[in-house]
């Protein structure tokens, strides 16, 4: 993942991380900006390899189960990243998501889990 700091008013979009009543936050509805054309966002988190099969819940989208067949234990703890790729005009504001899984902190699989990137 790159650390990317963004480009624009960070009033655009609230960091949602920031607020200390989250249920209000949750209930309020996201108005965008008109400039803003895209809404990116990236996630990692520790999930359980089962059956050749790994599935996350990804914000916005939902629970994303992929097949990878890799070289690892049943049950093996293994950690993903997860982030949005591409942009369009219209809901949900990206094309793709893209994973990437690591097994002991070494990458061993990337690729498009959902979309197109």
């Amino acid at each position: 993942m790159t650390d990317q700091k963004c480009q624009c008013q960070p009033a655009l979009v609230p960091d949602l991380t920031k607020r200390t009543n989250t249920a209000a936050a949750s209930a309020t509805a996201f108005t965008l900006d008109n400039s803003v054309t895209a809404f990116n966002f990236s996630l990692c988190a520790t999930v359980a390899y089962n059956n050749n099969q790994i599935c996350i819940s990804v914000p916005i989208i939902g629970q994303i189960c992929f097949d990878v067949h890799l070289p690892v234990p049943a049950g093996s703890n293994l950690n993903v990243c997860v982030a949005t790729c591409g942009s369009t005009w219209m809901p949900p504001f990206f094309t793709g998501v893209n994973a990437t899984v690591y097994f002991n902190g070494t990458a061993i699989w990337n690729g498009t889990i959902w979309g197109n990137c």
